[in-house]
């Protein structure tokens, strides 16, 4: 049975578009080949997890589901980690450019106001995930070459806000490791925002891995 979130048209329509752009996206990064690679693996992915999200699969694994989304936050940047000779002598401005997308994070925001996603989660995920895209954004419009040392730093704060979005998300959702919300519907793992855990935050969590695999020593004068 399909269930969805009576969420706003913006959210439905915002986390769709770049749902559809990621596998396109490749092509800003990657070689012709080897783009046409990656925008076919993660198509075949997105379909997959919006699968996923539409039958609530990762609600009726219970506890399962939590480590079916940490395991989709891990395994795609092991295996390129594993790969990495494969992703290597890439510009480093379009791969940072991806974070951008991470102002998606706002929509945490807006559904928390429409009373579906509780205050714990929306606030810390969806800040951190403004901060993050914004400063890809400065970045990305400011040097021509992004200098390592703010390369750097985007990745050190773009991962600790995704490691904070699983704790509060995690410990705001109902189960033994509930810390907040009590009482509350949390309905962030429904279908539209459910895919931002899923499929888009994997997705980001990659372009960190790559964007480290292709960290430069700066020259030493």
């Amino acid at each position: 049975m399909i269930e969805v979130m009576q969420s706003h048209w913006i959210s439905v329509s915002i986390i769709i578009f770049t749902l559809l752009v990621t596998p396109f996206y490749w092509f800003l990064v990657l070689p012709n080949r080897k783009a046409v690679i990656m925008a076919w693996t993660t198509a075949i992915i997105a379909s997959i997890m919006v699968t996923i999200n539409l039958f609530k699969i990762e609600d009726k694994l219970g506890r399962s589901g939590g480590i079916l989304i940490l395991s989709m936050w891990i395994i795609p940047s092991l295996i390129v980690w594993i790969n990495r000779d494969w992703f290597r002598g890439l510009d480093q401005k379009p791969i940072a450019g991806l974070q951008i997308f991470r102002v998606i994070g706002g929509l945490f925001i807006v559904e928390m106001y429409r009373g579906n996603i509780p205050g714990s989660f929306a606030w810390p995920a969806g800040v951190g995930d403004i901060i993050v895209g914004l400063f890809a954004l400065y970045l990305f419009l400011k040097y021509q070459e992004i200098p390592r040392n703010s390369l750097i730093v985007l990745i050190v704060i773009g991962l600790l806000d995704f490691v904070s979005a699983f704790f509060f998300g995690f410990t705001s959702s109902e189960g033994p490791a509930q810390l907040f919300a009590l009482g509350f519907e949390n309905q962030l793992n429904l279908f539209p925002t459910g895919l931002i855990p899923l499929y888009l935050v994997p997705y980001a969590v990659t372009f960190h891995i790559i964007s480290l695999v292709n960290l430069k020593r700066e020259n030493k004068s």
